[in-house]
């Protein structure tokens, strides 16, 4: 059965997998709503470099990678 700790606990498994910056990144992007570009921004990376992280981290979180 799934519910709020079950959702958690794999919350806190993607953020371990990814690591705190990664997850950090995710969050602005996803849940924050900043969009790539505010998070590049924040971070002081150089423009169109979060399109790539983005690409990379989702990639670490799939299962099935290709």
């Amino acid at each position: 059965r799934r519910g709020p700790a079950a959702a958690a606990a794999a919350v806190a498994a993607a953020r371990a997998r990814v690591g705190p910056e990664a997850a950090d990144f995710l969050a602005d992007v996803f849940w924050s709503e900043l969009g790539i570009e505010q998070a590049e921004r924040r971070r002081q990376w150089p423009p169109r470099s979060g399109k790539v992280a983005l690409k990379l981290i989702l990639g670490a979180l799939d299962p099935y990678p290709l």
